[in-house]
């Protein structure tokens, strides 16, 4: 089933109305919205925390809080999530790099930029 791990979430989801996983295709991340029942609690969560989201027990991602509208009847808060932004990477293969390169073959640019970093190149026949 639907599970979250972070702050507060006891709460949350002790007060989940319902919740909606959108799949986002390759340009666009995954996003995910709550429906909290609010009656009788004050404060929302804060934009920017973090939630780790498991569907049957398997790890789908972190999402962080992007939105947060409240309703006065029912009284409701609806959170937006998507998914959280790359952290900072020790091993730099994250970060901005630039070289040129002459009479070279695309396979060649693959293999120089992630051989570093531990990752073998394979090609499915």
């Amino acid at each position: 089933m639907f599970k979250l791990t972070a702050k507060n979430t006891e709460l949350l989801l002790a007060r989940l109305k319902s919740w909606h996983l959108k799949d986002g295709n390759s340009t666009k991340g995954d996003s995910l919205s709550l429906t909290i029942n609010s009656s009788n609690i004050d404060g929302i969560p804060l934009k920017g925390e973090q939630y780790t989201v498991y569907l049957d027990d398997i790890k789908r991602d972190v999402f962080q809080i992007t939105q947060r509208m409240a309703a006065m009847q029912p009284r409701a808060v609806q959170i937006e999530l998507t998914v959280a932004p790359f952290m900072a990477d020790s091993s730099e293969f994250l970060k901005r790099q630039s070289a040129s390169r002459d009479n070279t073959t695309l396979a060649q640019i693959v293999s120089d930029v992630v051989t570093p970093f531990g990752y073998d190149i394979f090609v499915h026949p």
